[in-house]
């Protein structure tokens, strides 16, 4: 994580979690116009899907360069609520021990040739990290 550290996710270090999230903030306002509007609203007014759950991972490896990662997460508000977070395009992943945990927070930032990364930091240390070309969203009721 470049600006929300697990450190500073504590109620002792409020404040500056809360200026890191505003740098995080500012950084990702650069670059929402790459996604779908529907997911900036969720990332912008729930905090980056905060206390949503995974329901499902998913991962596609059809063909080289065309790997899919499939991402369901159960609302952290709303349990008749699933979003469904589709990354395509996978260029690097790393999956830990993300089961049956809370999603905490994440951070989407630009990284090169035109990729972007989404990490993110579960109850319990769990983490995810991928790198990616497209993002897709949607969001259902159960």
């Amino acid at each position: 994580m470049k600006y929300l550290k697990d450190e500073l996710y504590s109620r002792s270090k409020a404040d500056e979690w809360r200026k890191a999230y505003a740098r995080f903030e500012k950084e990702f306002l650069r670059i929402k116009h790459k996604f779908p509007k529907g997911f900036v609203a969720e990332m912008l007014e729930n905090h980056a899907f905060h206390d949503s759950g995974i329901r499902r991972l998913t991962l596609e490896i059809a063909e080289l360069d065309k790997e899919v990662l499939c991402i369901e997460l159960g609302d952290g508000f709303d349990s008749r609520i699933m979003h469904t977070i589709t990354l395509r395009g996978i260029s690097a992943l790393n999956v830990n021990n993300v089961l049956w945990q809370d999603w905490l927070y994440a951070e989407i930032l630009p990284q090169k040739k035109g990729q972007f990364s989404l990490e993110a930091a579960f109850s319990d240390k769990g983490s995810l990290y991928v790198e990616f070309k497209k993002l897709e969203y949607s969001i259902n009721n159960l």
